[in-house]
């Protein structure tokens, strides 16, 4: 990651499962930059936990069953019981940022958000064919 300070663009590589309010000590001497970690592509942190918002159809929030989440990680499949009270948080364990020194690896917490604009059950069955079956010839 490229960082402006001191009036210079520095190129800095940030260990995996660094925190807010960590340190980086910069290989230039002793000077040391603060990491701030801000929400962005609907992630946030707090700690070593990460949160993010998934809408999913009312009607898997009603009757239940099998969903697939798109994270960071990869497609997290989920089961869902019938009349879950709302809000519907599901955790997703080891998913969070990485274990780093003495502090363990965090999870992942997604929040189901109820919505409308969703494709139906067919369609979203259609879907995943298409993107399963289309060659990556046919698709570019």
């Amino acid at each position: 990651m490229i960082v402006k300070a001191w009036g210079r663009s520095l190129l800095v590589h940030v260990p995996p499962g660094v925190r807010t309010a960590d340190r980086i000590r910069l290989k230039d001497g002793p000077s040391l930059l603060r990491v701030l970690i801000r929400p962005a592509d609907g992630l946030s942190v707090l700690g070593a936990d990460l949160f993010m918002d998934w809408p999913i159809a009312p009607r898997l929030m009603r009757d239940g069953g099998r969903i697939e989440i798109d994270t960071h990680a990869g497609l997290q499949s989920a089961w869902l019981v019938p009349d879950m009270v709302e809000p519907v948080r599901l955790r997703l364990p080891g998913l969070g940022l990485p274990a780093r020194g003495k502090r363990a690896a965090g999870d992942l917490f997604v929040k189901l958000i109820p919505s409308d604009d969703l494709p139906s059950a067919a369609e979203d069955m259609l879907l995943r064919f298409t993107r399963v079956w289309t060659p990556e010839r046919m698709a570019a």
